[in-house]
């Protein structure tokens, strides 16, 4: 786990660790770093690596914490700002999410480098469990399938954000958001010919 305290040392010190960890990474594999290498290449102690981390993979837990936090920001903003009936968007949650991600996705990539989706993973059902107030609203029975809802949405999203990334993110996030809706529409209408 991660114990950063808020206050400007504490933060800086975590900064450059992770800058250092994802140096680092860049040149050799994951699993052979360790936090000597990157409390030195951060110039920093172990005692100040101890007193922000517990584990290497808490530095990428953080950094991915991090970017959720600012991403559930964003999105908040993007339905401020943007008026349309949440029932009758499709793209509700899609587009602002690809948007975000296509203009920063280093955290991914080092995940996917350090092969720990998984933390990615977490942090997207946490941030998604946020806004299930707005969803249940609309979808009375997210209540009683609420694992189903998430495990939905998170798969999609998380399969075509890292099918994306792994592409280059070769195709603007909008259209890219207009395909993935088009594949699911032909996909629930095959399913209801069969």
């Amino acid at each position: 786990m991660y114990h950063i305290k808020n206050d400007k040392r504490s933060i800086q010190s975590s900064e450059w660790i992770y800058t250092s960890l994802t140096a680092l990474m860049l040149e050799k594999q994951h699993s052979d770093i360790t936090i000597t290498e990157v409390a030195e290449r951060a110039c920093v102690g172990r005692s100040t690596f101890y007193r922000n981390f517990d584990f290497l993979d808490d530095i990428l837990l953080l950094k991915c914490d991090t970017c959720f936090n600012e991403l559930y920001l964003y999105l908040l903003e993007y339905y401020k700002t943007n008026s349309f009936s949440l029932n009758g968007s499709k793209m509700l949650f899609l587009k602002p999410f690809l948007r975000y991600w296509y203009a920063d996705s280093s955290i991914v990539e080092f995940l996917i480098i350090a092969n720990r989706i998984d933390i990615f993973n977490n942090s997207f059902v946490n941030m998604f469990k946020s806004f299930l107030p707005y969803f249940i609203n609309f979808h009375p029975s997210i209540g009683s399938n609420m694992d189903y809802f998430i495990a939905v949405r998170s798969g999609v999203a998380i399969s075509v954000l890292l099918k994306w990334i792994n592409n280059g993110k070769n195709i603007l996030p909008d259209d890219l958001a207009d395909l993935i809706v088009n594949h699911v529409n032909e996909l629930l209408n095959l399913d209801l010919l069969l």
